[in-house]
């Protein structure tokens, strides 16, 4: 069984946000607040896809996302930012990965797995 699409944030109302716009188009969401649960939870449940919200400069995100490519999934990621940072926007040089605006998520999904 998959776990549906995984999002990784630590801002409460964003995957709230998130939430309803992905379940009111039919997309079983689960939340992860930690990278351990995160990599974890990718290898065991199968994600359709993975949302990973880099707004917050703390997180190192080429790091985590070089973490769920080593995974043996490696589900689709969609990277999450305000304003794409140039090492961002290197690993959408690769197919499993899509660096994204807030307003990029809705048609993206849809037109994906629908």
């Amino acid at each position: 069984m998959h776990a549906g699409v995984l999002i990784y944030t630590c801002d409460a109302e964003l995957f709230l946000l998130l939430e309803y716009i992905l379940e009111t188009e039919g997309f079983p969401v689960r939340h992860c607040s930690n990278v351990s649960e995160l990599v974890g939870t990718i290898g065991v449940r199968k994600p359709l896809a993975v949302l990973v919200d880099c707004s917050d400069r703390q997180l190192e995100a080429y790091g985590l996302c070089r973490r769920i490519k080593a995974t043996s999934d490696r589900p689709p990621v969609a990277v999450l930012t305000n304003a794409p940072s140039n090492d961002l926007r290197s690993l959408e040089s690769t197919s499993s990965y899509a660096v994204l605006t807030i307003r990029d998520i809705c048609s993206r999904f849809s037109r994906a797995f629908k």
